[in-house]
């Protein structure tokens, strides 16, 4: 009955997110495998340029606002399917990777919160554009502690040149 229910979510989504769920469940795999075996200030430039806790979002167009889509619900569909523990950062870093891969520019944050016992939590999520790609709108329950990100690109001249 769960196979069937996930065969049908599947079909429904678009080719390109078929496409990269296989990708997305790899990268997720390799992303967990990475935060438990390195320590995060090792990895953490290959996440894109540090820019400390300055909340930025990246502009996109409609080509790259269809890609950030796909690809967050390939990884969101992708870890659900993992035997490991796909949690936020693996997802983020695996998000971060095949976006970087099909030229996205995207925006990883870090944040940390307090529960009501007092507890600490932590969070990692990742916008690209309007696209909130992995983890949801961490804004409102999490303080930003550190963002990383692309390479702010232009867009291609629209105008005629004269």
């Amino acid at each position: 009955m769960l196979l069937i229910r996930k065969l049908k979510s599947f079909s429904k989504q678009s080719f390109m997110t078929q496409c990269l769920m296989v990708p997305a469940w790899l990268m997720t795999g390799l992303a967990r495998l990475l935060v438990r075996l390195v320590p995060f200030r090792l990895f953490a430039q290959g996440l894109g340029t540090h820019h400390g806790v300055s909340a930025f979002i990246p502009l996109l167009d409609d080509k790259r606002q269809a890609h950030a889509l796909s690809i967050g619900r390939a990884v969101r569909m992708s870890s659900t399917l993992a035997p490991w523990n796909a949690n936020c950062q693996a997802q983020a870093i695996a998000a971060r990777c095949l976006l970087g891969l099909f030229g996205v520019p995207y925006a990883v944050f870090y944040g940390v919160s307090k529960d009501p016992v007092e507890q600490m939590k932590a969070h990692a999520w990742v916008c690209s554009g309007p696209i909130q790609v992995t983890g949801g709108y961490g804004f409102d329950e999490f303080t930003v502690v550190a963002v990383f990100g692309s390479h702010p690109t232009q867009p291609p001249f629209q105008g005629r040149e004269e």
